[in-house]
């Protein structure tokens, strides 16, 4: 069964509802704060060991990108795609007894998740669906680097650079977003 997500809280509600998740892919060009909180809740709420958790990022994926590669490095195995253009939104959540598939345009950010206007599918997997996703997650895998600490030292030593460029977004959004037809 199929079911689809463009605004609200039904993604939040779907991932927050979830039980007996013995493991979790998550492929995210963004990932917020918002997004680390999400994540541990269903971490937490569902007991799934540390070794069944895989994160795919984006190298941009986050304003604040050093400490969240900390704190995210306690929930399972992160790994950044630096060499392709990385831009996926896939969710593979392995449950007992079904899994669930969630793809779309929601990145794991607060907009992403609740605010924005996107567009998911929610689905539960086939076992052809969960093929084709782990040979996504293992493409993934052979294209990424896993976090490590000199990974967090760069994205921390680069952070005032990355905090001017947040303020130049920002202003630029602003403009964007202000013009009235």
């Amino acid at each position: 069964m199929n079911d689809y997500y463009w605004h609200g809280e039904k993604l939040k509600s779907e991932l927050l509802g979830l039980s007996d998740v013995k493991r979790l892919r998550l492929a995210s060009a963004y990932l917020s704060n918002y997004g680390f909180e999400t994540l541990q809740t269903i971490i937490n709420n569902n007991n799934i060991d540390k070794d069944n958790v895989e994160i795919f990022l984006s190298p941009e994926f986050s304003y604040e990108p050093g400490l969240l590669l900390d704190k995210l490095s306690s929930l399972g195995k992160i790994f950044i795609v630096f060499d392709i253009p990385f831009h996926a939104k896939v969710i593979l959540i392995e449950r007992i007894n079904e899994s669930k598939l969630i793809y779309g345009s929601s990145n794991f950010t607060r907009g992403g998740i609740e605010t924005n206007l996107e567009f998911d599918i929610i689905k539960t997997a086939s076992i052809e669906d969960i093929k084709q996703v782990k040979n996504f997650f293992d493409y993934c895998t052979n294209n990424s680097k896993p976090l490590s600490s000199e990974i967090i030292d760069e994205y921390n030593n680069n952070q005032k650079e990355l905090d001017k460029l947040k303020k130049i977004e920002e202003q630029l959004r602003k403009q964007l977003y202000s013009y009235n037809h």
